[in-house]
């Protein structure tokens, strides 16, 4: 009979004991899913080891609710909800099972009967059993939310963990606008700071200390949706009600992750308020890493906007002769050189130019020689593969090319658009016998000034085909060094078929880039066959093609009719060809 000195207990059964070591030995997971309860036949029962079932069990049910008891991490909680549909019975032992249908705890409790509805009665009950365990940390806290009921009381405490994790904080009265005692009422930016009131905390020497508080006569205390490390999340945001100089405002909190409440410095900055700026109209504005408008001004000249190399209009050039071009004239440059050559000399790219941009494109078709000069030891950084401080001059070829150039205010000019950017030495096949604008020329073993194709020059040294003009023939293909000071010959193309270097593979080996072949045709040979025999001429013909045979004996005392055929061809062996200009990259 249950009286006042009734023992109400619950433990491991021997199966339930067994599987915690194993476990504990194993380092796996060990999951407990469902609970069961029963009236034991309306008796009083004591948990016993040896079961292995209740004893009357009428419900069992998946878990609502499984956790490690926050006061003492030997303990776990499993609870289980009742609907109020669900009864008619007495609870008087409770048991736990594991996902193998085990049953693995069994407790007795306090009798309590469990109406129904229909008897007048009904109530959503919550039974519980607190178990203790070896290793709270080898069971598996996990329940499925899909089939479980929740009490309101754990709702409701489940939503307000979850919006005190999230990183709108409940506004503050004010916020500090230097260290502060935490403790006994205050005031702080100018108000007068009530009890109960939350305050944000941001100045605080130990950075460790920042957040917000509740104000109190004694000791102040963390809010309640800030009090824990998982609810000072980075970045989270407070609005600030009141304050002569913070009222009105948002701070953020601008620590990382991980946030360890009582040890991290906790940093928050101004990210929306205001800023002593009067609203109005600003054509020049200060701004700080937020975007917040700190200063405001409204300059009537350049110079007030801070701009010391304004060009004020849309400037067009156009040059029919050599000239140096001023400052003002970096824009567009149309140059002509149809009557004669022409050399246009860029300003120095020194700091007084700093950073300037300028268009030079050629107008004209002509054959004279347009030549883009830089100034004074200026360099020109194109081609820098071939010469690591670029080259003092280029030149334009044909209608329409054209490069775009910007100064870095150090000596020198970096290409930043051009016409044609095919690579240097490309050879190509044309449809036309005009030559293209951009920068080509004839693939004609042209002997060229090295002076006045510096980059063309460093190319041919740079290409592994180069040779001599001794060596030249058999080698039409390679550039060539000219008279070995002053020239270099470009390759030669014009007639004949190009083909693909070796360069590893078993077919045509044993060149070089740039050499050339002979004609030839593929090895074979020519057969006869025999017409017919006459007796008594041409005997002891033993001879057929060129090849002795002395199995031809029998054929002694015969004649034969003999085959020729006639010479047929041109010059040269080629299959069915289209001829097409050749043109080769100059720049």
């Amino acid at each position: 009979m249950i009286d006042q000195n009734s023992q109400f207990f619950a433990i491991l059964t021997n199966v339930g004991a067994a599987k915690q070591a194993n476990a504990d030995a194993l380092g796996i997971a060990w999951k407990i899913t469902q609970m069961g309860v029963g009236d034991a036949n309306n008796t009083d029962p004591l948990p016993s080891a040896a079961q292995t079932a209740l004893i009357n069990e009428w419900r069992r049910a998946p878990l609502n609710q499984l956790k490690v008891d926050p006061n003492n991490a030997a303990i776990i909680i499993a609870e289980q909800v009742i609907p109020a549909d669900v009864g008619g019975h007495w609870i008087r032992e409770i048991g736990l099972y594991d996902a193998d249908g085990d049953l693995v705890a069994v407790a007795n409790c306090a009798p309590s009967f469990k109406p129904l509805l229909n008897q007048g009665s009904g109530r959503t009950q919550v039974v519980r059993m607190n178990l203790q365990v070896s290793n709270a940390s080898s069971v598996e806290l996990k329940i499925d939310p899909s089939v479980v009921l929740a009490t309101r009381a754990y709702v409701d405490q489940k939503v307000l963990e979850e919006l005190n994790k999230q990183d709108f904080k409940h506004s503050v009265l004010v916020a500090t606008t230097g260290p502060i005692a935490l403790n006994g009422l205050q005031t702080i930016d100018g108000v007068a700071v009530p009890a109960g009131k939350r305050v944000l905390v941001k100045d605080q020497a130990a950075s460790k200390d920042n957040g917000p508080y509740v104000a109190a006569a004694g000791a102040w205390v963390r809010a309640d949706d800030a009090d824990v490390s998982v609810e000072m999340t980075p970045g989270l945001f407070v609005h600030v009600e009141q304050g002569a100089v913070n009222s009105d405002s948002v701070w953020q909190l601008t620590t990382d992750a991980p946030i360890i409440l009582g040890t991290a410095s906790l940093t928050f900055e101004v990210v929306v308020g205001r800023t002593g700026v009067t609203a109005g109209t600003y054509r020049s504005v200060t701004v700080d890493k937020n975007g917040r408008v700190m200063g405001g001004t409204n300059p009537t000249t350049v110079a007030g906007y801070g701009i010391t190399d304004a060009v004020t209009k849309s400037v067009i050039v156009s040059v029919a002769a050599s000239k140096a071009l001023a400052v003002n004239e970096l824009g567009v440059v149309l140059i002509d050189a149809t009557a004669a050559p022409v050399t246009v000399t860029l300003p120095a790219a020194d700091a007084g130019l700093g950073g300037r941009d300028v268009i030079v494109r050629r107008t004209d078709n002509g054959g004279n020689r347009l030549v883009i000069q830089a100034a004074g030891t200026d360099k020109i950084k194109f081609h820098t593969h071939l010469r690591a401080e670029g080259y003092p001059f280029f030149v334009l070829m044909g209608a329409g090319d054209y490069w775009r150039l910007r100064s870095d205010g150090a000596g020198s000019w970096y290409p930043i658009g051009r016409f044609d950017g095919t690579p240097l030495g490309r050879p190509v096949f044309e449809t036309t016998t005009a030559f293209s604008p951009g920068g080509w020329a004839g693939i004609n073993g042209f002997i060229y000034n090295r002076a006045e194709w510096p980059w063309v020059w460093d190319h041919a040294q740079d290409s592994g085909m180069l040779t001599t003009e001794a060596l030249r023939v058999g080698n039409e293909g390679k550039w060539t060094s000219g008279d070995g000071v002053g020239t270099f010959r470009s390759p030669e193309g014009r007639g004949a078929f190009p083909r693909i270097l070796s360069e590893g593979s078993a077919i045509d080996t044993g060149r070089g880039g740039g050499t050339s072949q002979a004609p030839s045709n593929l090895s074979h040979s020519h057969t006869s066959t025999r017409s017919g025999f006459m007796s008594n001429e041409y005997p002891n013909i033993q001879t057929y093609h060129g090849t002795t045979s002395a199995g031809q004996a029998s054929f002694a005392g015969e004649s034969v009719q003999m085959n020729s055929t006639a010479l047929s061809g041109g010059a040269e062996s080629r299959p069915y060809n289209i001829a097409y200009p050749g043109r080769l990259k100059m720049i």
